[in-house]
């Protein structure tokens, strides 16, 4: 059981002694309000056995027409039976509201997502930056770093990269607040 937070809608848990020499099914229950049993939503799936090397699908910049159909995506990724997705950063260019972009891939990608495994990397429009380190061409608001409340840094860090492997370096926060999310 996993409560979900109000201002994020997600919940984070992790399974320890998880073994991937097996497969394993589950089911995601949410339950609005606990008053009223009649509204379930369920969302199941299927956690495959690793086997051999896997077949790898990186995707990356792909939000932005900021567009919600990603069908032709979805179904070029489902032929390709791939054992990993890796999602390595411009998952969105919603700037201006970056829990609902990311929502919006989450929800887009769900069809893959719910069966095989995904590691999710952030990069700079992810944080609502046009470029995080600078471009120097004068369009956009470049090389200023993190312009977001680490607060918000950081719940989008949680919502994006929770369900990676443990921080390797958990303990350590940067002055201005901001976690560290990186691992072995």
């Amino acid at each position: 059981l996993c409560d979900i937070a109000d201002h994020t809608w997600h919940c984070l848990f992790r399974i320890h002694d998880f073994s991937m020499t097996v497969s394993h099914t589950y089911t995601i229950r949410y339950q609005p309000n606990p008053n009223d049993p009649s509204l379930i939503y369920t969302l199941n799936g299927t956690i495959p056995r690793q086997h051999g090397y896997p077949k790898v699908a990186a995707l990356g910049c792909f939000g932005k027409d900021d567009t919600t159909d990603k069908t032709k995506l979805v179904e070029a990724l489902l032929d390709n039976d791939p054992d990993l997705i890796v999602l390595q950063g411009d998952q969105t260019y919603f700037h201006s509201q970056l829990l609902y972009g990311f929502f919006e891939t989450v929800y887009g990608l769900r069809d893959v997502t719910r069966n095989v495994p995904t590691i999710v990397q952030l990069d700079d429009h992810d944080y609502g930056v046009g470029n995080l380190w600078g471009a120097e061409n004068g369009e956009e608001n470049s090389g200023f770093g993190f312009q977001r409340a680490p607060c918000i840094v950081n719940l989008k860090q949680s919502l994006a990269l929770g369900h990676n492997p443990e921080p390797a370096a958990a303990s350590i926060v940067l002055k201005n607040g901001i976690t560290v999310h990186y691992t072995n």
